[in-house]
């Protein structure tokens, strides 16, 4: 099982030739990535960090609301709330946008991409996941 740590400890810089040529050894699939990701990254937290905190709110200890992070003007939905995640499910749904689904999901709506794995790099880049197998 890979699990996330510190590549290099003390080091200035994770691009030494040392970390290329391990890099070379353990090249993972989009499909791994995306499962890691998915494991790791929590709806709420993205949704958190794109929302903003004043536009996010939680409605009870299940479901937050927020206005749609995915539109360019948030507001343009109306005055209403129509962004919320379920927190225990991990799972997101914008009743304006008619959009829903999970963390990679979100991260593709927001990024406007349509690639599993680039949205699963986005999601990584935010939350400073880096991937390295276990002994190393």
């Amino acid at each position: 099982m890979l699990t996330p740590k510190i590549v290099y400890p003390g080091s200035d810089s994770l691009a030494s030739g040392t970390f290329h040529a391990e890099w070379k050894d353990r090249l993972y699939t989009p499909r791994d990535l995306i499962e890691i990701v998915k494991e790791q990254v929590e709806v709420l937290y993205y949704a958190a960090l794109v929302c903003g905190p004043r536009d996010f709110a939680p409605v009870d200890d299940r479901r937050w609301i927020g206005f749609c992070p995915i539109q360019p003007n948030a507001r343009s939905h109306g005055t209403r709330k129509t962004f919320e995640v379920d927190h225990k499910a991990n799972r997101w749904y914008c009743s304006a946008c008619r959009k829903g689904g999970d963390a990679i999901d979100l991260a593709k709506a927001v990024a406007r991409c349509d690639h599993d794995g680039a949205a699963a790099y986005v999601l990584m880049s935010a939350f400073g996941i880096l991937l390295y197998a276990e002994g190393t």
